[in-house]
């Protein structure tokens, strides 16, 4: 019976929920960041959206409807991979702090997810982004 008890109880030592607390303020804090960078984003494109639109049909010898529209949804995916990311950086802080504090391992596994979707996604942003490199410098 008390194998049992230990089994399901917070298996999570001092030292490291310290770490873990540490962990998630840094995590806060850039997750706070994102957000930061999401308002500028949206500040920007009200202020110099049409300057922006007008030089991107420059750079490109596409139509004007085209390029607005490519434009837009070039901006779209970035503020929403941002957007995802942040959310899901303040989402496993949260929940991981929650779960120490109140020693709820489902509340603490729950962060450990958001935490591992966040890693994975990141992972994934980033192999694209070196393979992107990658061919621009052997096409170039």
């Amino acid at each position: 019976m008390e194998q049992n008890e230990q089994l399901f109880s917070f298996p999570v030592e001092t030292s490291t929920q310290r770490s873990l607390l540490s962990a998630g303020s840094w995590a806060f804090f850039l997750s706070i960041l994102g957000f930061v960078f999401l308002g500028l984003i949206l500040i920007v494109l009200i202020v110099a959206g049409a300057g922006m639109m007008n030089a991107f049909k420059t750079l490109t010898s596409i139509d004007s409807t085209a390029a607005a529209g490519l434009a837009m949804l070039i901006i779209f995916l970035v503020f929403a991979v941002i957007a995802f990311l942040s959310l899901l950086l303040f989402r496993g802080a949260s929940l991981v702090k929650r779960g120490i504090y109140s020693n709820d391992q489902a509340v603490f596994n729950a962060g450990l997810a958001s935490y591992r979707t966040y890693f994975i996604v990141y992972g994934i942003l980033s192999i694209l982004s070196l393979l992107f490199t990658a061919v621009d410098l052997f096409i170039n």
